[in-house]
């Protein structure tokens, strides 16, 4: 249970993996707000989605098969308070937890012209209230695949998985995975460390945070998780199983913080 409010500020876009180098690039239709692109990702042949808060309503750009929710709880600034152009702000209120505390919303692939994916990446700018307290910890986006399995379901390799972030005791990042051979009830934490030391989120400040996810051959534990923070490698697990069936790949970005 949060002790006050927090507020949070993010800018989203996901990118496809990144083509080996003896593979022709061939451009793709960006989803999204291309028109808003980064001038240094332009050039870029293998970005799937693009996208920031400029778009009115900000949400059709973002292939929603739902949310947000509570709508309520987010809002878009700009200015000194944003990170480029228009930001997204959720509002934590005090005493409230779970899934609706906040805010979520989820982009459907299918909804933004992509095909499922066997490999994605993707990157986001993240930052906490100055005065934000941690407490406990909470959840942040990630991608997701099949049912996007969450809130104590346990994968069975055939329905789904997850593969958000979560913020632990004094901002400690973790990656919050649900799979199939996960120890508990709950998703597994992978703990992020820079240098071998872990590493913390910052209130005030905007840390960038990316991660690549890989499949795995179905029913083998050799599915592939990285991610990075500030462009530093953070975390890397190569012995994942997220499914038993070619069928179940990475098929939506969950929007999900409380």
């Amino acid at each position: 249970m949060r002790n006050e409010m927090g507020l949070l500020s993010l800018l989203g876009f996901l990118f496809s993996a990144p083509m080996a180098m003896t593979q022709t690039p061939t451009p793709v239709p960006v989803a999204g707000e291309s028109a808003h692109m980064e001038k240094k990702l332009r050039d870029r042949t293998d970005i799937l989605f693009f996208s920031g808060f400029e778009t009115d309503p900000w949400d059709q750009a973002w292939g929603m098969a739902w949310g947000p929710s509570p709508a309520g709880n987010l809002d878009l600034v700009e200015g000194k308070t944003a990170h480029r152009g228009r930001s997204a702000r959720v509002k934590y209120p005090k005493g409230l937890i779970g899934g609706d505390s906040a805010c979520q919303f989820y982009s459907s692939f299918a909804k933004l012209g992509i095909a499922p994916r066997e490999s994605a990446y993707i990157r986001y700018y993240v930052r906490f209230d100055p005065k934000f307290k941690f407490v406990k910890g909470g959840k942040l986006p990630g991608l997701v695949g099949g049912e996007g399995n969450t809130g104590g379901k346990i994968p069975n390799g055939r329905d789904g998985w997850s593969a958000r972030l979560m913020w632990r005791a004094d901002g400690r990042i973790v990656q919050y995975v649900y799979h199939p051979d996960q120890p508990g009830k709950w998703g597994e934490d992978f703990p992020w460390a820079v240098e071998g030391q872990p590493v913390f989120f910052k209130p005030g400040k905007w840390h960038c945070v990316e991660t690549y996810i890989r499949m795995n051959s179905p029913g083998k534990k050799d599915g592939l998780l990285r991610s990075w923070l500030d462009g530093k490698p953070a975390l890397e697990v190569t012995t994942l199983r997220f499914r038993e069936v070619p069928e179940l790949k990475i098929d939506a970005f969950y929007f999900s913080t409380f």
